[in-house]
């Protein structure tokens, strides 16, 4: 900080700028929606609305034989403190025995998970919930696409979805290299209002700032 007569400059040589954006969880409507799932197998897949639940058809030739359709979070959903995600799954009878190697909740982000769960019999709804582990203590926070899925033994498969909802309280992420000024050497004139410019939309967020040694600048 310096003094020139009636100015108080403040030279910042590098500025820390962690930004928090107000969240939310998606909605059951939201997770219910077929329109918000991206096709994601090895095989051939459609995803279609069946009243409230999204059904997924795929079909197989053979070998590695997996589907996980994703769902991806908008700019305002977060993963970031879910304890929970439950829904209610239905697999479609088939003419053949159905088996499956394992079944999935997939979290895909910075902070990778896997969660597995049990499937009902062919033709009967089940509610499901899957527990989020903090994995050694690692958030959910950073977390984008959110996969539902399995691991079939047959070439058909088809099953559906609905009631999907995420339990917990969300929790803030932190939004990591958007903020630019003209640092180093940047001035900033007391009592007038620093401006800064931002390379994302960032709806209801509110900075801190500080100065290239860590101390908040009031």
């Amino acid at each position: 900080m310096t003094k020139f007569g009636r100015f108080t400059l403040f030279l910042a040589f590098c500025l820390s700028l962690p930004l928090f954006a107000q969240p939310r969880f998606p909605t059951p409507a939201e997770l219910g929606n077929a329109a918000n799932w991206r096709n994601n197998t090895s095989g051939v897949m459609s995803i279609s609305q069946d009243g409230e639940a999204v059904r997924f058809v795929v079909q197989f030739t053979g070998g590695d034989r997996w589907v996980y359709p994703g769902f991806s979070l908008q700019k305002e959903q977060t993963l970031n403190g879910a304890t929970a995600i439950t829904f209610e799954l239905k697999l479609e009878p088939q003419d053949a025995p159905q088996k499956f190697k394992v079944a999935l909740i997939m979290l895909e982000g910075e902070n990778n998970g896997r969660y597995g769960y049990s499937l009902p019999p062919p033709g009967e709804w089940r509610k499901i919930t899957v527990a989020l582990s903090d994995r050694d203590g690692t958030s959910q926070e950073g977390i984008r696409i959110l996969r539902l899925g399995m691991n079939p033994q047959q070439d058909a498969l088809t099953y559906s979805i609905r009631n999907l909802s995420v339990e917990g309280t969300p929790r803030m992420d932190r939004i990591k290299s958007r903020i630019a000024t003209k640092a180093p050497g940047t001035v900033f004139i007391e009592n007038e209002a620093p401006t800064f410019s931002a390379n994302i939309d960032l709806p209801q967020c509110r900075y801190v700032l500080k100065d290239w040694l860590g101390a908040v600048l009031s």
